[in-house]
């Protein structure tokens, strides 16, 4: 596994902002101090639920093409724990909230936050991370025109995730015709994965720079490589063992994934003749595991190619519109990463 796909173990920038929003002075800063005798309350139903999930550590994609994006504004100091937290607890927030809506028992090697804390208090808690994202801006004391512009990116990366989310929840692969299955797939893929990417990028560049051109271009690389990554996702679903309870998971809720848009699109025939089996899973009559290894060998070839096709497209397209400009040779290191891992 390379390094851009390791799991992050060490304490987050997340992690320790979380820790901080729970101290007894910012809580009674925020509360008042006759919110005193309710600290430990707090603690223990919000920040340490949040925390627990959040050491659990991450691929921390996002963080990565912040941090980017920022070296490419033209910053050579670290990147501020602010910006970081703001991308990485949205999607952790996003997680939470996915969790339940999917009846996933398992998050990054544990238990989901609602079966370790209970439904409740999860949603809660995740719904929390929506709101703390604009909070963590204001502590940047940006100029209002800034903070204004990057306020409505937020809002917007949020929205835009809800409306793909209910795509995902309410669309069944099995209901479709294989004509409308890539657009869809795509359209979610552009509205979760992408629309946070593209927050993550927007972040990184649009604090530091007022450059339109170089902001524009970055934002835009930020949402194909967040496609790209969805592709990587379910494809590494399908091909990775260590990845195939979220395959089954998939298939068993009839998920519109890519490798059903790939397959619909290259190969109409097996596409019907894996929709059979597909139908005899939801039904109980067949293994997921037979249909993965099925998807697996008709394509496993199929996603690699179109992974790095994506990758490479954003990595041109941004050549083309800024140049190679500072941070370049660590976009292209992390695009050439994530294609090894794609396989």
């Amino acid at each position: 596994m390379t390094n851009a796909m390791a799991t992050t173990r060490t304490s987050t920038a997340l992690s320790r902002l979380l820790s901080e929003e729970t101290s007894s002075a910012s809580l009674l800063q925020r509360l008042g101090t006759e919110a005193s005798p309710l600290l430990d309350f707090w603690r223990s139903s919000l920040t340490a639920p949040l925390r627990q999930l959040a050491d659990r550590g991450g691929k921390e994609f996002r963080s990565r093409l912040l941090e980017i994006a920022w070296i490419m504004a033209g910053q050579s100091d670290s990147v501020p724990g602010e910006l970081t937290a703001i991308v990485e607890g949205l999607h952790l927030g996003s997680l939470v909230v996915d969790d339940i809506e999917d009846g996933s028992d398992t998050r990054r090697g544990g238990p989901s936050l609602h079966e370790l804390c209970g439904l409740p208090i999860a949603l809660n808690a995740g719904n929390w991370l929506y709101f703390w994202a604009p909070e963590l801006l204001c502590r940047l004391e940006l100029r209002p025109e800034v903070e204004l512009g990057l306020r409505r990116s937020i809002n917007d990366a949020v929205f835009r995730a809800h409306y793909g989310q209910a795509l995902d929840l309410s669309v069944r692969v099995t209901d479709l015709r294989h004509q409308q299955i890539p657009p869809l797939t795509d359209a979610i893929s552009v509205l979760k994965t992408g629309s946070l990417m593209k927050l993550a990028a927007h972040l990184g560049v649009a604090t530091a720079s007022m450059d339109r051109d170089l902001v524009e271009a970055v934002t835009d690389l930020g949402q194909t490589v967040g496609v790209a990554l969805q592709m990587l996702d379910d494809l590494t679903s399908i091909t990775l063992d260590s990845r195939t309870s979220k395959g089954r998971e998939d298939i068993c809720q009839g998920r519109t994934t890519w490798p059903w848009a790939w397959l619909a699109v290259t190969d109409a025939l097996g596409y019907a003749r894996l929709r059979q089996v597909h139908r005899e899973v939801m039904l109980g009559a067949s293994e997921p595991d037979v249909l993965i290894q099925q998807l697996r060998a008709r394509v496993a070839d199929i996603g690699r190619v179109q992974i790095e096709q994506k990758l490479n497209v954003a990595l041109g397209t941004c050549e083309r519109r800024i140049g190679r400009r500072s941070g370049y040779e660590r976009l292209v290191q992390w695009i050439d990463e994530l294609n090894q891992y794609a396989g």
